[in-house]
C-alpha cells in the first residue's frame, strides 16, 4: 500500500495554497504546527475516549479543536472524521460507536501526517531548486 499523497484528499493543497496566499513557507510552518500540536490533541483525545460517559464535553471539545485545525489547513478527512465523532458524543451514541470514531479519527490523523509529510518533503525539495 502506498503512502497517502497531498492530493488524496487527505490534504487539500489547493485550499493550503489559498489559505496562505500562495506563501510556502507559511505553508511549511502551518503545517509543522499543525504536526505537533494536532498529535498532543489526539493524544489527549485517546487518553479521555476510555471516559466517555465521564468526561464526554472534554473529548467532544478536543474533537472540536482537531476538526477546525484540520479545515483550516484542508485535511477534509481528518474534519469529517472529527465532526462524526462530536456528532456520535452529541448524540450520546453508544460506547462502541464512540471507539470506533476515534479509532477512525486516529486513522483519518495518520493519513493526513503522512500526506502532510509527503507535502513538506516537496515543498522542501521545491526550495532546493
Amino acid at each position: 500500500m502506498r503512502a497517502p499523497q497531498a492530493g488524496d484528499g487527505c490534504l487539500d493543497v489547493g485550499h493550503l495554497d489559498q489559505q496562505t496566499g500562495g506563501d510556502l513557507s507559511l505553508q511549511q510552518e502551518l503545517l509543522m504546527l499543525f504536526d505537533a500540536r494536532s498529535r498532543e490533541v489526539l493524544d489527549q483525545l485517546m487518553a479521555r475516549a476510555t471516559l466517555v460517559g465521564q468526561d464526554s464535553t472534554s473529548l467532544r471539545n478536543l474533537a472540536h479543536q482537531l476538526r477546525g485545525s484540520a479545515l483550516a489547513i484542508g485535511a477534509f478527512t481528518l474534519a469529517a472524521a472529527a465532526e462524526t465523532l462530536e456528532l456520535a458524543i452529541l448524540n450520546k451514541a453508544e460506547a462502541t460507536a464512540i471507539q470506533t470514531a476515534v479509532g477512525d479519527l486516529a486513522a483519518a490523523h495518520a493519513q493526513a501526517l503522512a500526506a502532510i509529510d509527503a507535502h513538506l518533503r516537496q515543498l522542501a525539495a521545491q526550495a532546493l531548486n
